[in-house]
């Protein structure tokens, strides 16, 4: 299922599904399912099927909205940890010599792997809208890599 909304796209083929909810009766049967999309964006889709008869419902979500739905569907530990301290957490996967450059720009700069990312990404992010970043790392001009680079 794919819609626009908001100037938003939300299609259930490029994201990830967190949770689903099964719940019916004789003649009702429905499927709620929450995704996540790639760039953070929560929705529901939900499934019915009443005598026969298919439909469709998405509805866009904020992230409070996404964690209330799964501690009301009874996921209260998978919303703690999806959203730790009002945090979300993300999984990159990256190769082994990658991510030996991290490491060793971490320790040069005396902070954890997660820390000097986080920092290169707010500083790139910051320096693309003109905003000084306040406490971050000392970084080396950005330039693009070369796959032999990695």
């Amino acid at each position: 299922m794919r819609r626009e909304i908001d100037g938003h796209t939300y299609d259930t083929a490029d994201a990830r599904v967190i949770a689903s909810h099964e719940a019916g009766s004789t003649h009702v049967h429905r499927m709620i399912s929450l995704y996540r999309t790639s760039d953070g964006r929560y929705f529901i889709v939900e499934e019915r099927e009443i005598h026969g008869v298919d439909g469709a419902l998405l509805t866009p979500l904020t992230e409070t909205m996404a964690r209330e739905w799964l501690e009301n569907h009874g996921r209260a530990e998978l919303a703690g940890s999806l959203f730790k301290n009002g945090r979300i957490f993300l999984t990159i996967e990256v190769d082994s010599g990658l991510f030996r450059r991290i490491a060793a720009a971490a320790e040069d700069a005396g902070v954890s792997e997660q820390a000097w990312v986080l920092s290169v990404i707010t500083a790139t992010l910051d320096a693309k809208r003109g905003i000084a970043t306040p406490g971050a790392l000392a970084l080396a001009p950005v330039h693009r890599l070369h796959p032999s680079d990695v």
